[in-house]
């Protein structure tokens, strides 16, 4: 199965469970990144405000060509219980293209349901596995059963 991971990542945390998954799936890899400055306490909250409002971020330019993907791994941090403005972006646009989709949260806190059904319904997909994380457990001993139990899961579908 040829797996492609894409994801957003303002703080690292999610950047970080990819690169992770990748190591573990032998997956190919690509960031989703877009214009708007996110630094900082004002970028918190320029994120979390863009996420409430549901606004679409737009992207720069996808290098993966998600038709030669069997599955696609979304990776998005939560922000305001939601998922983030440019994973909403790649969604609107590429959603409909992937042909499975597995998805995994990076959280504070939680909404990680609520990001796992919004990314559902803009791919009009069922996702095969998810998994949300949050900033404990990835300190944690845990850590790596958390993403083999994953894994496990995508694997098996």
């Amino acid at each position: 199965m040829k797996i492609l991971i894409v994801y957003f990542s303002r703080t690292g945390m999610t950047k970080k469970v990819a690169e992770e998954l990748k190591n573990k799936l032998g997956a190919d890899i690509e960031e989703i990144t877009d214009p708007t400055d996110r630094r900082g306490v004002l970028g918190y909250f320029k994120c979390g405000k863009e996420a409430m409002q549901k606004i679409s971020a737009p992207i720069n330019p996808i290098k993966s060509d998600f038709n030669v993907y069997d599955l696609v791994i979304v990776g998005t941090p939560v922000w305001g219980w939601n998922i983030c403005s440019p994973i909403r972006g790649l969604m609107v646009k590429y959603g409909q293209v992937m042909k499975k989709i597995a998805v995994f949260c990076t959280q504070g806190g939680s909404g990680a349901e609520i990001a796992v059904k919004t990314i559902e319904e803009l791919s009009g997909k069922k996702t095969i596995a998810s998994v949300a994380i949050n900033n404990k457990e990835m300190q944690s001993a845990g850590f790596d059963k958390i993403l083999n139990d994953f894994v496990e899961k995508v694997t098996m579908k």
